[in-house]
């Protein structure tokens, strides 16, 4: 029988082991400061049973990578192990034999080492751009507090309204920027390396965006089925209020404000207790027949159906058309003719932008809820081009909250695939973010042509659910696709 090598007499102290597992960790320049604490620890998760020696004075939580990573005696089989007993014919983990870590939590370190860097760039990223979004559409309704007198808290409270909306919109798009940069960046720090190394598959590395991905979604159907509608009815009929009730109201000295788009008042300044001197009001709310008023006073009295203006001691004109007179050779043109009119008190109703309209307000399709978007009210007498754009809307609430997750699994795919590159993910950025522009420009091509023709409506749905099944494919490794053969290695020589 032949004799085993000769070895050193080992010290009667010292612990021999069998399989040894050399560590390296890895300083990436972006997570450094935390590299030499617990976040290396977390790739491999710490296993059941260690004794309170592996932290400072008994405390788990104190437990340094090192640490973790040292063999430990396992209380059961006295054998030296990372996770369990080990079965001393086989070498692997015997049967029911704690796992790798501890089960008391559904996600391991590593997940929440990325979901906290998703949730975090994600909300800093959406209320930034809803930020820069909310300021230049606000700048429409700066006039409201420059020339009509609003204050600025109402200013505040009424764009507010439009916030639901942008968010939103913009929540799919800064969930695929935020899941594409992360995993970049984790990707050129050489942190994905050590996660596949340590047996994290490509799932395994997806699980923390996807799930970042399904609470955006969900918080989008909230937005679109609930909140967003309800928003906008109040921002509508407020600013209906403002422009053609309050704004009568809140005239200014010297300034001609605007009461619609049919109605201007002037007057050039305003007494103590409330009366307007040198007053001008053109009305053009009666179609081809404008009159103006000019008078020396007045007084705007609030009434039931709205503002109204008394003027005292004044003119009247107005142009009227005058047909031709009977007998009149066919083609004579109508002429006009100025009327004057002096009085002594006269009223002007400045609730109303244009004659006959009635107090109701029509709601358009933002306005209205999903099931009157797709079961309208028949006695509305709603016109067939506005019930194609009411379906289509519907159909792009329910829509539009699955792009999160398609723009999520195409930055997944676009992060976690193709072959390693040394120098940073250039490449891998200019490709995702090329393909969700031209998924951006397909979804506005396919709600237009949904809105015109409800025949297209389901390519809303192709476009939303498509992209997120490739990506899915192609995280999965293209299944199913031809490969080409390997060449085979030279032989030596």
């Amino acid at each position: 029988m032949r004799a085993g090598p000769l070895r050193p007499p080992l010290p009667p102290d010292a612990v021999e082991v069998a399989d040894l597992v050399i560590l390296v960790e890895i300083l990436p320049p972006a997570t450094q400061a935390i590299d030499a604490s617990a976040k290396l620890a977390g790739y491999f998760r710490l296993p059941c049973g260690i004794p309170q020696s592996c932290g400072r004075g008994g405390d788990p939580s104190s437990t340094t990578p090192a640490a973790a990573m040292a063999p430990h005696p396992h209380p059961a089989g006295g054998q030296l192990t990372w996770g369990g007993p080990i079965d001393p014919p086989t070498g692997a983990f015997a049967p029911g034999s704690p796992p790798l870590g501890c089960r008391r939590h559904q996600m391991t370190r590593i997940d929440t080492y990325i979901f906290r860097q998703l949730a975090l760039a994600l909300l800093a990223v959406t209320i930034g751009l809803a930020a820069l979004v909310w300021l230049t559409q606000s700048l429409r309704f700066i006039e409201l507090v420059l020339d009509r007198g609003l204050s600025f808290l109402v200013f505040i409270e009424l764009t507010g309204l439009l916030l639901p909306s942008f968010f939103a919109v913009i929540l799919p798009i800064t969930t695929f920027v935020v899941t594409l940069f992360v995993y970049v960046r984790l990707a050129a720090d050489r942190e994905l390396v050590v996660m596949r190394a340590a047996g994290l598959s490509q799932w395994r590395l997806s699980r923390p965006a996807l799930g970042l991905a399904l609470l955006t979604a969900a918080l989008c159907y909230w937005l679109n089925l609930s909140v967003v509608p309800a928003t906008q009815a109040a921002f509508r009929a407020w600013q209906f209020e403002i422009r053609n009730e309050l704004a009568a109201i809140l005239l200014q000295e010297g300034v001609f404000s605007s009461v619609g788009d049919d109605l201007t008042v002037y007057a050039r300044y305003r007494d103590k207790d409330g009366t307007l001197r040198g007053i001008l009001v053109h009305d053009a709310r009666e179609r081809g027949a404008p009159t103006t008023i000019l008078a020396e006073a007045g007084r705007i009295t609030p009434t039931p159906t709205g503002p109204r203006v008394t003027l005292e001691n004044g003119q009247r004109q107005q142009v009227e058309r005058v047909p031709p007179p009977p007998g009149a050779p066919p083609g004579t043109p109508a002429t006009t003719r100025l009327s004057v009119l002096s009085f002594t008190e006269n009223s002007v109703d400045l609730a109303r932008t244009a004659r006959g309209e009635t107090d109701s307000r029509y709601r358009n399709a933002q306005e209205r809820t999903l099931g009157e978007l797709l079961h309208p009210d028949p006695a509305e007498r709603i016109p067939d081009r506005d019930l194609k754009r009411f379906r289509a809307e519907a159909h792009q609430r329910l829509t539009s909250p699955l792009n999160a997750i398609s723009y999520c699994l195409v930055a997944l795919a676009t992060a976690l695939t193709g072959q390693f590159r040394r120098h940073g993910g250039g490449l891998r950025l200019f490709t995702g973010i090329a393909v969700v522009v031209v998924l951006l420009a397909a979804g506005l091509i396919t709600g237009n042509l949904a809105a015109r023709q409800n025949a297209m409506i389901p390519l809303l749905w192709v476009n939303a659910v498509l992209p997120g099944v490739l990506a899915v494919w192609a995280i999965a490794g293209l299944p199913g696709l031809p490969r080409g053969r390997r060449r085979p290695l030279p032989g030596p020589r």
